[in-house]
């Protein structure tokens, strides 16, 4: 009895994405898009902004425990449900003059806004890797920016803020991945597949 089949072909090399402007080895970049869709690079020198160490929320989110207590040492785990991601985002800016670096402070503070009646919402913050690799979580600013100017927190040409977002769903998301299920165009017939042959069956 004929049998089709498809011969076995090794899947072609993933294409090597790198990040424009950006060299392999480098720290990742750190942006946040806000709830009208602009754009603000936190991790960039050159503009302005630098994320400064102490970043936390990139990895496993927190866990709450279900459990029930018995009579016998230790507990029993009914469940387990993952809480809501706080994010905290240090970041240090800086600009030539008083002027630019106060109006870079009006422009982050007006596009972490978290309320949508001015304007603002849920926003995008998106970490991307030299290699090209994204993920992104979407989230609410809830502070940071109060606007303390101690010694150590800001000066005449510099500024220092601890960003801190609420994420309602915990899970950071990638890239999405497209399968493409069919090989021939619409006009085509759907027999013969290429490169399917046939053969007796054993």
């Amino acid at each position: 009895m004929p049998i089709l089949y498809t011969p076995v072909a090794p899947p072609p090399p993933a294409p090597e994405v790198v990040v424009p402007g950006y060299r392999l080895g480098a720290p990742p970049r750190v942006t946040w898009t806000s709830a009208a869709g602009v754009v603000t690079v936190l991790s960039d020198p050159g503009g302005g902004y630098t994320v400064a160490p102490g970043v936390r929320g990139l990895g496993l989110p927190v866990y709450q425990f279900h459990r029930t207590d018995t009579a016998l040492d230790g507990t029993v785990i009914r469940g387990t449900r993952t809480e809501a991601r706080e994010l905290f985002v240090p970041i240090y800016m800086e600009a030539p003059t008083f002027a630019q670096v106060w109006q870079m402070r009006r422009d982050l503070a007006a596009r972490l806004h978290p309320g949508v009646v001015d304007g603002g919402g849920e926003g995008v913050l998106e970490v991307a890797f030299a290699d090209g690799t994204r993920r992104r979580i979407r989230a609410y600013y809830t502070g940071g920016m109060e606007g303390s100017e101690g010694a150590d927190e800001a000066g005449l040409c510099w500024a220092t803020y601890g960003l801190e977002f609420l994420a309602q769903q915990p899970y950071w998301e990638r890239d999405p991945i497209t399968y493409r299920w069919a090989i021939a165009p619409p006009t085509d017939t759907w027999l013969p597949i290429l490169p399917i042959k046939v053969r007796d069956a054993d």
